[in-house]
C-alpha cells in the first residue's frame, strides 16, 4: 500500500465519521481533570491503552486471516465481546461507513470481500472490517497498526479543540508527541485475541454517558 493511499485513509476529510465520535470525551470533559492540556493528554494516553488493549487483537488477526471462514469467526467473536452498547453502535455505524466509501474507492479490489461480508450476514464492526479491508489493500500490519493508532489520537484532539478544552496549537504539540509514543505501544501490543481486554473502565463508563449526553446537547 502507498504512502499516497494511506495518507488519504488518514485524512481528517475522509468521512468515515470517526471525527464525530469522541469515545466519551464529552462525558469525561466534565470532570476538572479534563480541564488542563496535560490531564486532556493523560485521558487521551488511557483511551490509546484501551483500544490498542482491546481492539488492536482483533484488528491484527482479520489482517492475518487468510479465509473466508476465518475471517467470519473472527467478526463473531468480536460481536461476542463488543458488548456496550454505545461502544457497539459506533463500531457499527463506523464500519458500515468504512464499507461503503472503500468499496466506491476500491470497488476492483474490495469487491468480492464485501460481498462476502453480504453473503454471511457478518455484523460490520469497524476494527475486524479494519483489518481485512487494509489486507487486501496491500498494507503491511505495522502500516495497519500505525494508522489505526494516528486515526484514534487525531480523532480525541479533534473532538477537544471542538469542545474548547484545548487550543489548535497546544493540541498540535501533543499530538505530535504521543505520536513519537506509536513505536513503544506497538512493541508492547497484545498479538492474540485471547489476550484482549479492556483494562480502562473509567473509558467504558464516560461512554455509557455519551447517548444520555448527546441527547440533552442536541437533540433538546
Amino acid at each position: 500500500m502507498t504512502t499516497a493511499h494511506l495518507f488519504q485513509l488518514a485524512d481528517s476529510g475522509f468521512p468515515v465519521g470517526g471525527y464525530a465520535f469522541s469515545s466519551g470525551l464529552e462525558a469525561a470533559a466534565q470532570l476538572p481533570a479534563l480541564r488542563t492540556p496535560q490531564g486532556l493528554a493523560d485521558y487521551i494516553r488511557l483511551y490509546i491503552q484501551q483500544l490498542v488493549q482491546g481492539d488492536w487483537p482483533f484488528v491484527r488477526a482479520s489482517w492475518f486471516a487468510n479465509s473466508a471462514t476465518k475471517g467470519a469467526d473472527i467478526v463473531q467473536q468480536y460481536d461476542a465481546y463488543c458488548l456496550g452498547p454505545a461502544t457497539r453502535h459506533t463500531s457499527l455505524m463506523l464500519g458500515q461507513n468504512f464499507m461503503r466509501l472503500l468499496q466506491d474507492l476500491h470497488k476492483d479490489i474490495l469487491g468480492s470481500l464485501y460481498q462476502q461480508w453480504r453473503e454471511q450476514k457478518l455484523a460490520k464492526h469497524f476494527a475486524p472490517l479494519f483489518g481485512q479491508t487494509l489486507r487486501a489493500l496491500g498494507a503491511d500490519e505495522r502500516q495497519v497498526f500505525d494508522l489505526m493508532t494516528f486515526c484514534a489520537i487525531r480523532d480525541q484532539f479533534s473532538a477537544a479543540i471542538r469542545l474548547g478544552l484545548i487550543g489548535p496549537l497546544a493540541a498540535s504539540k501533543r499530538q505530535l508527541a504521543m505520536i513519537a509514543e506509536i513505536d513503544a505501544i506497538y512493541q508492547s501490543a497484545p498479538t492474540e485475541i485471547a489476550m484482549a481486554t479492556r483494562p480502562v473502565p473509567f473509558i467504558e463508563m464516560m461512554q455509557l454517558c455519551q447517548p444520555h449526553l448527546y441527547s440533552r446537547l442536541f437533540q433538546s
